[in-house]
Order: structure tokens, then sequence, then C-alpha cells
């Protein structure tokens, strides 16, 4: 089963917002196995931060909806 996510979110660099935008990120997972949340922020996170060549740290999910 593949699961799909989608986040809004706003990235900070010395306490003020320079950007925003989504980003989708899908997971392959069986029906039994259980999703850790932890993974799922830290990839969205990720992703955003690499669409735009900035640290994670200084991406802001806003909101994650399962797709």
């Amino acid at each position: 089963m593949r699961l799909h996510y989608f986040a809004d979110y706003e990235a900070y660099e010395g306490g003020r917002p320079i950007l925003w935008g989504q980003v989708t990120h899908s997971i392959e997972a069986t029906d039994d196995e259980r999703l850790d949340p932890a993974e799922l922020i830290a990839a969205l996170r990720r992703r955003a931060a690499e669409a735009h060549g900035i640290e994670p740290r200084q991406v802001r999910l806003c909101q994650v909806a399962r797709l």
C-alpha cells in the first residue's frame, strides 16, 4: 500500500519568514506496518529544505494531510 502526504510549510531565517510552499511525500507500507510520525515530519521537512537549498531545521510545517 502506498501512502501519500501533503504539507504546507514556511521557512524562517533569523526568526523571519523567507519563503513558503507545499510539498508531497509518498511512503510504501504494508497493511500492518505502523507509520512513525516523527519520520514522516522529518521527511517532509527534508524535502522542502532540499527544494530551496536550506536546512530542514528552518522549515516549519503548517499543516499535514494524508491524501
